[in-house]
């Protein structure tokens, strides 16, 4: 797959988060939208940090239930928020910035707010 198509398939996944009916529902999403920003990762020969990789791993394959998971998720938006800032991969920081946004976007209209404590633990406000 070409990266152009790659890029119009996250960015429409990532879109689509919004539309999410349940937990269940917004978890599945975003695994999608998660996979599809590892393989534009690839495809554009980039980097990420080993600590958000871990996140994104744990999200994927560990067994948890629903809020764990929407934790975790938390943890994976603080992580990527300060990677999309600090990242010397001109495209990636851009995909990033744009899923932490729209999470950001969903969280407050959802009712969910994620954000780090002094202590680096992520808290999920509901």
């Amino acid at each position: 797959m070409n990266i152009e198509k790659l890029e119009k398939l996250y960015f429409a996944t990532v879109y689509e988060i919004e539309n999410a009916d349940d937990a269940n529902d917004l978890l599945k999403r975003v695994s999608k939208s998660l996979f599809l920003l590892l393989r534009l990762v690839y495809v554009r020969k980039a980097e990420i940090s080993r600590s958000l990789g871990r996140e994104i791993t744990r999200f994927f394959y560990e067994e948890e239930n629903i809020e764990d998971k929407v934790q975790r998720l938390s943890k994976i938006v603080s992580l990527m928020r300060y990677e999309a800032v600090t990242t010397n991969f001109p495209y990636i920081d851009f995909y990033m910035q744009n899923f932490v946004s729209e999470m950001d976007r969903l969280m407050m209209t959802k009712g969910y707010k994620f954000f780090l404590t002094s202590d680096r633990k992520t808290k999920t406000i509901q």
